[in-house]
């Protein structure tokens, strides 16, 4: 059977009520989760510069070679960051944060701009001071650590977290969440409405027949529910003594 637009869109009008429900409901237990049950999370980071310019007659010198020599390198850097030879030294330095490495390493995460020397160091936790905290202490380890291992003093930072800067939270976002659950919900129940109902074979009024079987209607079955055979059921009665009482009076 085929179905065009119009029918496609008289299936999901008989069951815009069932569509309706689910896409409440998927939205009310989004909004009541993201609301309830996932925990608000901060953000903290620094930005650090990758330069370092050589002295030629006493003037500081930077050829395009040495720029993107020192842009390559940023992405050594960023594999350095989340090691243990930096998270283990952290760990150690400031019990205070109570993290293990692999916990530390876990919170911490490292991008870059494309062709810029810039770097950006963030955390993410439940506190917007813990991350901070965080962030500082892995940025002032990599620092102190990185001429150690590259023989080359040539990052800079640019701006520590502050836990004094107000920050609102970057997860969750309640309402994008119970939007994407609204869209979801309707599209997929949609989907399931129209799905059910091309696995279903049944006939259902008498244009479906003419347009499944090309034939005629020559009669009808009505659709009769319990009240239906009640009804019928109370009618025979009734007509059953009406006819006694006649019987019984044509005798006397």
């Amino acid at each position: 059977m085929e179905l065009d637009f119009k029918g496609l869109l008289l299936i999901l009008r008989k069951r815009l009520w069932t569509i309706a429900i689910i896409t409440i409901v998927a939205g009310v237990v989004t909004g009541v989760y993201s609301y309830q049950y996932i925990d608000t999370k901060y953000e903290a980071s620094t930005k650090i510069m990758v330069n370092k310019t050589k002295l030629v007659n006493g003037e500081e010198d930077l050829n395009l070679n040495d720029l993107n020599a020192q842009i390559r390198l940023i992405a050594t850097y960023k594999e350095i960051v989340r090691t243990r030879w930096i998270m283990d030294d952290v760990v150690k330095e400031h019990p205070e944060l109570h993290l293990t490495a692999n916990q530390l390493a876990s919170k911490i995460k490292v991008s870059s701009v494309n062709d810029t020397q810039v770097m950006t160091f963030s955390a993410t936790d439940t506190s917007y001071q813990r991350a901070s905290s965080i962030i500082d202490a892995v940025t002032s380890e990599f620092v102190k650590k990185i001429p150690v291992l590259m023989k080359v003093d040539n990052v800079t930072v640019l701006n520590w977290a502050s836990a004094e800067d107000a920050s609102s939270p970057i997860s969750p976002k309640p309402v994008l969440n119970i939007m994407i659950a609204l869209i979801l919900a309707f599209l997929l129940s949609a989907a399931a409405t129209l799905i059910v109902n091309n696995f279903d074979d049944s006939l259902k009024s008498e244009e479906m027949i003419n347009d499944y079987l090309d034939l005629p209607v020559l009669a009808a079955i009505v659709d009769m529910d319990k009240s239906y055979f009640r009804n019928s059921k109370a009618s025979q009665t009734q007509n059953s003594e009406k006819a006694g009482e006649s019987a019984y009076v044509a005798t006397n």
